[in-house]
């Protein structure tokens, strides 16, 4: 099984680099990549997950109204991707469940740093998977993490981990690195023991890799023959 997922934020990534970019910038790359995202998913009649931040959202409503018109569920990705505060769980929940008119399950750290699993609780998310179980270096280290689902310390809130987050788990290298042909080879080989592949790929992803590295969402729904694609 295939459950896809992707983070859809301010594109915020270049000043962590010291390169200024507009907002206006920044919101033009995510959208434009979001709406490829989109119109693949519906040539495949493929539902997802969008884990947006708040503030994405609201400088982009048409787009977030698209994607629940589409069929797919929106969770939340925080108020901000460049900062936090631990009111912004609950606040971000709130922005975007009086957008769609629907609830908000569902929450994932802006670049899967560490969270207080009893703080996503008391704001009222059912799930977190916010953990990716691998290395990035200057990040984190969890490749002692479960990689399959699980409950902590008692709580309410489910666990989801991301194997297949942007990291190949055997290449430990961006997926957007990687030649999309080897990629089905790297993917095949990591395989979870649940039988199930949980991708998240950032929508600027999408916008501004050349053909050869672009992230092959086709390709990703033929890793496994016998997998159906569902929503995460």
């Amino acid at each position: 099984m295939i459950l896809l997922s992707f983070d859809i934020e301010e594109f915020d990534a270049p000043l962590e680099h010291g390169v200024e970019l507009p907002f206006e910038e920044q919101m033009r790359t995510s959208v434009e990549g979001t709406r490829k995202i989109l119109a693949c998913l519906a040539r495949h009649r493929v539902k997802a997950t969008f884990f947006c931040t708040a503030n994405f959202a609201l400088h982009a409503k048409d787009l977030i109204l698209d994607i629940q018109k589409g069929g797919h569920e929106i969770a939340s990705h925080g108020f901000y991707h460049s900062s936090f505060e631990t009111a912004d769980l609950r606040k971000s929940k709130e922005a975007l469940e009086e957008l769609t008119g629907q609830p908000v399950n569902g929450f994932r750290m802006a670049r899967m740093m560490p969270v207080e699993e009893e703080e996503i609780h008391k704001a009222g998310y059912l799930y977190n998977s916010s953990l990716n179980p691998t290395c990035i270096p200057g990040r984190y280290n969890h490749l002692g993490q479960p990689r399959t689902y699980f409950m902590k310390d008692g709580l309410a809130c489910r666990q989801i981990p991301t194997p297949h987050k942007c990291t190949a788990t055997v290449l430990k290298s961006h997926i957007t690195q990687v030649p999309a042909p080897f990629l089905q080879i790297v993917l095949c080989q990591a395989s979870p023991q649940s039988g199930i592949h949980l991708f998240s790929v950032h929508a600027c992803s999408t916008g501004y890799m050349s053909p050869l590295y672009c992230i092959p969402l086709p390709l990703i729904f033929q890793v496994c023959p016998a997998s159906i694609p569902e929503r995460f």
